[in-house]
């Protein structure tokens, strides 16, 4: 049985290539003592194991040993549970307010993440799982196919709405044509999430991180150029408190279902906006009587101010506005002196509006620091 073959980068196709990485690794009886490089590609900087292990090789391998069927502890507190609530968590904040009809997990082990995703019972759940782990799966609402993810076709499963890929893409030789698979399986506005190991961030320990079995080493980077080649677009991406390892949910691109994510999200900044400046009207106008005839300044002169006096009538009762800038104290805003918070005692200043929503709470603690006698401080957002 042939082991290894050379092979060309799966990303971009060239054939030019640096060694970065050496091991030796012990994989199993069918395998025996393994040379591991681990080459970057010059063009795309791709990287990936080469020669790299060939398809019958891992199919021997797996037939043996699977990654998915080793034992781990998955009792409440587990390192190995965490992993998989920080993912679930992740898979279930998505799909709470989307249309799912269908789901499937490729390369899902026992079924431990596709058994804990929370939709209606009516959505079908489809485990798809080359190994003795799939036996694990307890869960009679799950189908169960047992199939290896290169061998499946477009008959063999319903267009998916979505399509959960995590620990397993780095495992498999060929990710422009394991994506482009993806895609042909997916409903037209269908989803993708996957999780693969971060290859920058590895650990110190005595079995090896850059394992055999991954013929192939993600990179932040690298990840979203075969999204991008096999027609998927990002739309949310985190990273793994407890592993290092990154998780992306993409979509298949379509022109007009890209333009619509995009309008969606202008939109809905717009309509919130709106909101949110009619919310502030109503707080701010309950407190006009309170201003009116006292000494009321202002604290920031930046955009937020700009915008906030654009949509409130605020300036008639303006004395003075307050910024931390020195190199603003002296200067005029709207015909209207800017002081330092060091003369708020002395301009007897005795209601102040901190127009900030990212440094609102600092701000509060200056003018607490700064002042001995009461004075009424109105935020908008704490």
């Amino acid at each position: 049985m042939l082991l290894f073959e050379t092979i060309n980068c799966n990303l971009c196709g060239s054939s030019e290539h640096q060694l970065i990485y050496r091991s030796k690794q012990f994989a199993d009886s069918s395998l025996g003592n393994l040379d591991i490089n681990i080459v970057m590609c010059k063009h795309c900087l791709f990287i990936f194991q080469n020669p790299q292990l060939t398809a019958q090789a891992l199919c021997q391998h797996y037939k043996n040993r699977s990654s998915g069927n080793v034992f781990h502890l998955n009792s409440s507190g587990s390192i190995h549970n965490i992993f998989y609530e920080e993912t679930i968590a992740m898979i279930n904040d998505f799909v709470s307010d989307k249309d799912i009809k269908n789901i499937c997990d490729i390369g899902g082990g026992g079924g431990q993440i596709l058994s804990r995703i929370e939709v209606h019972s009516d959505v079908k759940r489809y485990l798809i799982e080359p190994s003795d782990a799939l036996n694990k799966c307890n869960d009679s609402s799950i189908i169960k196919i047992k199939q290896r993810v290169e061998d499946l076709k477009e008959k063999d499963l319903p267009k998916i709405d979505l399509l959960i890929c995590t620990a397993t893409l780095e495992h498999l030789k060929n990710p422009t044509h394991i994506l482009q698979k993806f895609f042909t399986l997916l409903k037209s506005d269908g989803y993708l999430f996957i999780e693969i190991p971060n290859s920058l961030h590895p650990y110190q320990t005595f079995a090896e991180f850059y394992s055999y079995e991954h013929v192939s080493h993600f990179t932040i980077k690298t990840i979203l150029l075969f999204l991008d080649k096999t027609g998927f677009f990002p739309i949310r991406m985190d990273e793994s408190t407890y592993h290092p390892s990154f998780k992306i949910i993409a979509q298949k691109f379509q022109k007009s279902t890209y333009q619509n994510h995009c309008i969606d999200i202008f939109s809905q900044h717009y309509s919130e906006k709106k909101q949110l400046a009619q919310q502030l009207k109503k707080k701010i106008n309950r407190k006009i009587k309170i201003i009116e005839n006292s000494v009321f300044a202002i604290y920031g002169t930046g955009d937020h101010t700009r915008f906030l006096l654009e949509e409130i009538t605020l300036l008639p009762h303006v004395n003075y506005f307050i910024d931390s800038d020195p190199g603003k104290w002296g200067n005029r805003f709207h015909g209207i002196e800017i002081i330092s918070p060091n003369d708020i005692e002395n301009k007897k200043i005795s209601n102040i509006l901190i127009s900030s929503h990212d440094f609102e709470p600092e701000i509060y603690q200056t003018i607490m620091n700064k002042c001995s006698h009461h004075i009424n401080i109105i935020k908008l957002y704490g």
